[in-house]
């Protein structure tokens, strides 16, 4: 299993795939809108916190581009959420439910130290023993207590129980030209959007800077955990990367360099922390980043406008 993808990804290429359907992880990155640069200031007068992914995730993109439809469902009480599961598992292969994985004692990294949001199957229900069976995408089939998988479910960063409805009615994942005009629109939409974002971003690079001792590290950690994050830039231009692999002839390693790049720009933001680089060396380097944004973009779109795609 490649840990690089996102839980949503692959637990979606689960579900598609116990239903007969061939959808990999990376087609659903790019029909969910592929990779980004989108932040959000968020409300704090003392410390300066944001919102910041490196990709984007819109289920009404999916649908256009794949046909297959996927709604959120919030549920209010245990006994919804409980009753849903076991109507689902026993009229469908699977439930893909959103959990929090703190509670999630199988899984030795996060368990009782990370509190995130996780994405996992529900396969079946053993009433007699109280045990649900469950697929994670990064440790396989498991066995929880229906205690457990409740709590799990229940404390979702959104402090509610919900699911991924999923409807293959309309689908139609392996259509070429469809596949290559979503690549093609998601980096028109980067370049745009998501590189204005960027340009705008460095001030916030200032603005931090600015702060004093302890608001500037908690604002400095604050940004390492959310690149560092599998929403975030090292994780998402290596996926684009590895999701290019399928096109034949395009040999550019643009995209992974840039994985590496803000690799570098994260242990950078480290050193300015510690004040063993100064924030104008940092800007120069997120400078050049955009530069490399820019230019990887650039070239897929041309190889792609080319009508060279084929896999």
């Amino acid at each position: 299993m490649n840990n690089i993808y996102h839980c949503l990804y692959l637990t979606i290429e689960k579900h598609a795939m116990l239903n007969n359907i061939k959808l990999n992880a990376s087609d659903a990155f790019h029909y969910l809108g592929g990779y980004d640069f989108y932040y959000k200031k968020l409300d704090n007068d003392i410390t300066p916190t944001y919102k910041l992914v490196g990709n984007k995730i819109d289920f009404n993109m999916f649908f256009l581009g794949c046909g297959i439809k996927i709604d959120r469902i919030i549920e209010k009480t245990e006994e919804e959420a409980l009753s849903n599961s076991v109507s689902i598992i026993e009229s469908e292969n699977a439930q893909l439910v959103f959990a929090n994985c703190y509670y999630l004692p199988y899984d030795k990294k996060n368990y009782q130290t990370s509190y995130e949001n996780h994405m996992i199957l529900i396969l079946n229900f053993l009433p007699e023993e109280g045990v649900f069976e469950i697929y994670d995408p990064f440790y396989g089939i498991q066995s929880l207590s229906r205690e457990t998988l409740m709590v799990a479910r229940e404390n979702t960063l959104q402090k509610k129980y919900q699911y991924l409805n999923i409807d293959y009615t309309h689908c139609q994942p392996n259509n070429r030209e469809n596949y290559q005009n979503i690549i093609i629109n998601n980096s028109m939409n980067f370049l745009e959007k998501g590189l204005l974002q960027m340009i705008k971003f460095k001030k916030e690079l200032y603005f931090i800077e600015g702060k004093e001792g302890f608001y500037r590290d908690l604002a400095y950690l604050n940004l390492i955990k959310l690149i560092k994050h599998p929403h975030g830039m090292i994780t998402t231009r290596k996926l684009m990367w590895e999701s290019l692999g399928g096109i034949t002839n395009f040999k550019e390693n643009g995209f992974l360099n840039l994985s590496n790049l803000w690799i570098k720009f994260s242990n950078d933001l480290i050193r300015l922390r510690k004040n063993k680089k100064d924030i104008q060396y940092v800007v120069d380097c997120f400078d050049y980043i955009i530069k490399q944004e820019r230019l990887c973009n650039e070239k897929i779109l041309e190889f792609l406008k080319d009508d060279k795609l084929g896999y």
